[in-house]
């Protein structure tokens, strides 16, 4: 597969040797300016990439992406508070950005201000978990809903675990939001400890719950390096 970077080798060979060793699938790493594939929304400072997904399909057609961009991004782009993303998944493409993974909060950031180690381990499992929504099929996955009880906002977040040490449990934030906040909806369930660091903390040392990893399959087009 391909590991499409915007001149963040630190975060890319992180993320190469984890992916290496999570999904034993070889990783080429390309640096690149990547400004075809968003456009900037000035209304939010941030960036929209939807629009684009074809574009990186057709460029990369045989083999599997994943996009790391340090752009703060947005999903539809109508609320500014519930629809940036920490990353996508598009098929074989999937996107992680680390504007807000960067400090305490997930306030969107251009520069660092915690603990590379701590960054770092952000950037992996939120890399692990963008990919595994393609290579894991399991039958149990609940759909997920980010709701925000201040305005009755409700966001679709697609398919995750419900197991809250594997690695595709969801997060919503840095820290898991305050219950006058909000909260995740999984399935019927009303859920209050989706933050990626405390998920970080409890995050199985294999990854994976062993109902996900029964459904965890690494297709070709992972296999496969750019010609």
């Amino acid at each position: 597969m391909i590991l499409l970077h915007e001149g963040m080798p630190d975060e890319a060979i992180y993320l190469k040797r984890i992916i290496e060793h999570v999904f034993a699938a070889p990783v080429q790493t390309i640096s690149d300016c990547l400004d075809r594939f968003f456009t900037q929304m000035p209304e939010f400072e941030g960036y929209h990439f939807i629009p684009h997904i074809d574009l990186l399909k057709s460029e990369f057609s045989e083999t599997a992406v994943l996009l790391l961009t340090p752009r703060d991004l947005y999903d539809y782009g109508t609320s500014r508070e519930d629809e940036w993303v920490f990353g996508e998944r598009f098929g074989n493409i999937s996107v992680a950005a680390t504007a807000r993974l960067m400090g305490q909060d997930s306030t969107p950031r251009t520069s660092r201000t915690i603990d590379e180690d701590l960054y770092l381990r952000r950037v992996g499992l939120l890399g692990i978990h963008e990919l595994g929504h393609d290579l894991v099929k399991a039958p149990h996955h609940k759909e997920a809903f980010w709701i925000n009880v201040r305005s009755c906002y409700s966001v679709s977040l697609g398919g995750h675990c419900d197991d809250n040490s594997c690695a595709m449990y969801e997060f919503v934030d840095i820290a898991a939001p305050s219950p006058d906040e909000g909260y995740l909806k999984l399935g019927d369930d009303q859920l209050f400890d989706a933050g990626i660091d405390e998920h970080l903390n409890r995050l199985r040392q294999e990854w994976f719950c062993s109902r996900c990893r029964n459904h965890l399959e690494v297709t070709d087009d992972y296999r496969r390096l750019r010609g």
